[in-house]
């Protein structure tokens, strides 16, 4: 699969202002899965394997006003704003890149590959 493809299918996902349900990093980074809310009944799961680069921003200047631990899934202060999918070689090593915006937490991740799939809301946990 090409970037291009990977970004038809985010995009067909409809992901613009969906509120972020779970960003979780697995087996020392190599695996980031993000959920991101569709309807009231199904959520997207994005998971991105083989990383090698993995990069988080939070705006050190937004309060967050306790700790997201604490936060109900409703609560949760991230929104999706945009992902933009694209590809890269470092040393004739070929990578996917992935941007998401989702003030005040942007992120970038660089990965092998991607799976994308819908998941029950109740299967959250």
């Amino acid at each position: 699969m090409d970037a291009k493809k990977i970004q038809q299918i985010i995009d067909s996902n409809h992901y613009e202002d969906s509120r972020i349900l779970k960003l979780n990093a697995n087996y020392m980074f190599d695996e980031v899965e993000l959920v991101h809310e569709d309807t009231k009944e199904e959520s997207v799961l994005l998971c991105f394997s083989g990383c090698y680069k993995v990069y988080f921003d939070h705006d050190n200047n937004y309060d967050k006003l306790k700790s997201v631990k604490e936060m109900s899934t409703s609560q949760h202060l991230y929104f999706i704003q945009n992902i933009k999918i694209g590809e890269i070689t470092i040393n004739g090593n070929p990578f996917y890149t992935c941007k998401i915006e989702s003030w005040p937490l942007d992120f970038e991740i660089w990965f092998k590959d991607i799976s994308i799939s819908k998941i029950k809301a109740s299967d959250l946990v």
